[in-house]
């Protein structure tokens, strides 16, 4: 099989192809032939897919690999009835947000081999490595993984022509049951990191931009001003200090006190929503809670990088990703070890980061006793703080 583009070309040995061996039952490949969708995409678009894994619905029942959860129902209330159903996952090596895409078209087809309705899932995701359910243990989902991904495709970025005059239709060769292709994703990802590791120097890894305090240099310290000129300003991600106040309400500040404009100190722990909110923090700023924080990042599509101050602020962190979804889009950092092994004990996906000071701790290793991925050295205070790094 050869196909066009720098990941869609390769050998057997150093780039796992669709697996064209894989057992085909006759009917069910010319079922998914007959019926298999024409996609269009932007005329800019430089990545197409690459394979798609089938399975014929006979009857009503789960989906075996779309992860959010699905019930191909033949017969629903007050739809045509089909006789069968097809769902291709579709695969790309690359979508415009990550390494690896996977989406859905369903196709259903009544008695006499007509169409009576279709429908599809939709691209989503940011700068990284998706880890489905499915392929997560077998996928290096490190953070160096994660910064190849991100190198790889910014240097791909193109603006939307509009123009959604690319057609792209399956070949039968590109359709394989979907046993088959779950099989094959895991080899295929982890060849595409070898040769990214292998070509992508480390000087040109492209690094996270994260806006200080949201963008502490152009605006007061975690405002939702601050969040929305850091994402102007082109950053990946805010970091932001989260603590409680004392009617329990998560809230953005760093320092242990607001200071009013008599002068007046306000401990936030010690202080109502209300009470500090009164405060201007600076160009009509008020202190905003975690769950506003979360909402302005998502509109303006940044991550957050959340430094825990206040052990009292987890539960209610917590609670604000689970309920938003965002925890996917955070790192989540602190002084205390200890916070941060309560952190992963209680949502395990949430990637973590220790923060020290000292020269003489070994941050690897207090990172591997709490499960964190991330060792972040806080020497602002020493005279020239990169020459403390080392290599390892």
């Amino acid at each position: 099989m050869d196909i066009d583009g720098d990941w869609r070309k390769g050998s057997s040995d150093t780039m796992p192809m669709t697996p064209l061996a894989a057992p085909q039952g006759g009917t069910d490949r010319r079922l998914a032939m007959r019926y298999a969708p024409i996609l269009r995409f932007d005329a800019n678009e430089p990545f197409l897919p690459l394979a798609a894994g089938y399975t014929i619905f006979r009857e009503s029942g789960a989906s075996p690999s779309f992860q959010r959860g699905r019930v191909i129902d033949l017969a629903p209330e007050g739809e045509s009835p089909a006789a069968l159903a097809i769902e291709y996952a579709i695969w790309w090596d690359w979508d415009i947000g990550h390494l690896y895409e996977l989406e859905h078209a369903w196709v259903y087809v009544d008695a006499q081999g007509q169409v009576v309705r279709a429908e599809a899932s939709w691209l989503a995701g940011v700068g990284g490595v998706l880890l489905a359910p499915y392929i997560a243990s077998q996928v290096r989902g490190t953070p160096l993984a994660h910064r190849l991904a991100h190198t790889y495709l910014s240097q791909r970025g193109f603006e939307p022509s509009w123009d959604f005059s690319q057609r792209f239709g399956f070949t039968p060769e590109m359709l394989i049951p979907w046993p088959a292709l779950c099989e094959w994703m895991p080899g295929r990802v982890n060849a595409i990191l070898d040769r990214l590791a292998a070509e992508i120097s480390p000087s040109e890894y492209r690094f996270l931009r994260i806006g200080h305090r949201g963008a502490a240099a152009h605006a007061p310290d975690n405002t939702l001003l601050g969040i929305r000129r850091a994402a102007a300003l082109g950053a990946d991600m805010v970091e932001i200090d989260v603590q409680r106040t004392v009617d329990r309400q998560v809230v953005l500040a760093h320092d242990v006190h607001l200071r009013d404009a008599a002068g007046c100190y306000w401990p936030v722990g010690r202080s109502t929503l209300a009470e500090l909110a009164a405060i201007d923090l600076g160009e009509g700023e008020r202190i905003p809670t975690f769950a506003e924080a979360v909402e302005t990042c998502r509109n303006e599509q940044l991550g957050a990088y959340i430094e825990l101050k206040d052990s009292g602020a987890i539960p209610g962190v917590l609670t604000t990703l689970r309920e938003t979804g965002f925890a996917g889009h955070c790192i989540l950092g602190s002084f205390r070890p200890d916070w941060l092994a309560e952190v992963k004990a209680a949502v395990p996906q949430v990637v973590t980061s220790v923060l020290f000071s000292a020269l003489n701790v070994d941050p690897v290793k207090l990172a591997q006793a709490v499960g964190a991925s991330f060792v972040h050295p806080c020497w602002e205070r020493y005279p020239h703080p990169s020459s403390l790094l080392t290599p390892e």
